[in-house]
């Protein structure tokens, strides 16, 4: 019932979303609990607005960056070539390029084969993929001169790289072109869920 609708009801709410999906999900529920509760009250469904009584719910402790440990980035690499709808997103060796180098998502998509020096075992990284308003997915300059950077692979990663087809981009979309990062990074948290690593994220990566 809306009555039931208290000021500690609502803090314990909003208290919840921020600890489960973050303060910007919080404020954003604040923000839409308090336009209902105000035509609530105005109807005289309620005796007053809660919500404007709830204290800040504030961005809790900065939580500390956790890496994948050996074990666990070798165990998670193995799951991923089990999982069938994952393979067929092309995902185990882009998350084993993405752990070998530390790239965000964006920059792996934007990757080409002139980037890749396998005799050497480098790669160069200068571009990242975005989605720009009117234009679609493009490939764009590394955001700064620190952004452009030559890499050294580990040597699985080499032969990962060895062992697939040469095509432009290294890690293309399935029908080919540029690959969405947004796509990317939901494929990649339900790859991660199914494989029982639903805490880790693409910028697990680049703790790892």
């Amino acid at each position: 019932h809306v009555r039931e609708l208290t000021i500690g009801a609502v803090h314990h709410f909003l208290r919840t979303v921020a600890d489960h999906h973050g303060y910007a999900t919080a404020k954003m529920c604040r923000s839409v609990l308090n336009g209902m509760c105000t035509y609530a009250a105005r109807r005289d469904a309620l005796d007053r607005n809660p919500v404007r009584d709830v204290g800040p719910i504030g961005r809790g402790g900065a939580k500390a960056p956790r890496a994948l440990t050996v074990a666990e980035a070798k165990q998670l690499r193995a799951l991923l070539t089990y999982d069938d709808k994952a393979i067929g997103r092309d995902l185990p060796d882009l998350v084993s390029f993405m752990l070998g180098t530390g790239c965000r998502i964006g920059e792996a998509a934007g990757l080409l084969c002139e980037d890749v020096d396998l005799e050497h075992g480098t790669v160069t990284i200068n571009r990242t993929v975005v989605r720009l308003h009117g234009r679609g997915l493009t490939s764009k300059p590394t955001k700064s001169r620190a952004g452009e950077r030559t890499l050294a692979l580990p040597s699985w990663c080499v032969e990962m790289l060895l062992a697939r087809p040469r095509t432009d981009p290294v890690f293309p979309a399935i029908l080919g072109g540029w690959r969405d990062p947004s796509n990317t990074q939901a494929d990649l948290r339900e790859a991660f869920r199914g494989a029982g690593y639903p805490w880790v994220t693409s910028h697990t990566f680049r703790k790892t």
